[in-house]
């Protein structure tokens, strides 16, 4: 999937999320998206997220996962992690 990152949306203790639009003609991803994304060297956590989210699968009531990717950024591996964008606030505002 190509896609690229916008504003972060939040942090977290072990990752950084941000909204981000996918590119190209693939229609089996939404055009916007969120990314959770930490070095590589500690990406452990989000890596076992996208293990408990594979083996949900497709519940409606939680958000989808659409994979995984990593990136060089300012000379640093990332690991990403291809989320569902669920707009409206953390489940803390609600």
């Amino acid at each position: 999937m190509e896609w690229i990152r916008r504003e972060i949306i939040g942090h977290g203790s072990f990752s950084t999320v941000s909204l981000a639009t996918t590119s190209g003609s693939s229609t089996a991803f939404p055009t916007l998206i969120a990314v959770k994304s930490s070095g590589v060297v500690c990406s452990a956590a989000l890596r076992n997220e996208r293990d408990v989210l594979d083996d949900l699968g497709d519940c409606s009531e939680i958000v989808r996962c659409f994979g995984e990717g990593r990136t060089v950024e300012n000379g640093e591996e990332i690991y990403n992690l291809f989320l569902e964008y669920a707009s409206g606030g953390n489940l803390g505002d609600r």
